[in-house]
């Protein structure tokens, strides 16, 4: 963390971020796993839409217009995901970290199509 990080310095330590390090490494295919957090101030923090109530999730699966099944991230990109779906014969890809949201392989998603 940022304060081990400026600890290791002062003890003249040579040190830092993930990010700084993948970059060194100049292999983009790793630059996609880092997170990207959102910079507020001094204040880092990802930022995720905000949940719908299960209430509206029910009355919308019901409807059709959002489907739901078991996540499975990409082992390849954490950036991607896939849900399947029964009605379209198919599965869904998810694109992004923020798309994602805060899911991890196997939960039970909503999914939007747009």
């Amino acid at each position: 963390d940022r304060a081990n990080l400026e600890h290791a310095r002062r003890e003249g330590i040579y040190a830092k971020t993930i990010h700084q390090h993948v970059h060194s490494l100049q292999r983009s295919d790793l630059l996609d796993r880092l997170a990207e957090p959102i910079v507020e101030g001094e204040k880092k923090m990802v930022e995720y839409p905000e949940y719908k109530s299960m209430q509206q999730l029910e009355q919308l699966v019901k409807t059709g217009e959002i489907h739901q099944g078991p996540i499975r991230v990409s082992r390849e990109n954490l950036q991607e995901a896939f849900v399947p779906c029964e009605k379209l014969d198919a599965d869904i890809l998810i694109k992004g970290r923020e798309h994602i949201n805060r899911a991890v392989d196997g939960d039970i998603v909503a999914v939007e199509l747009l």
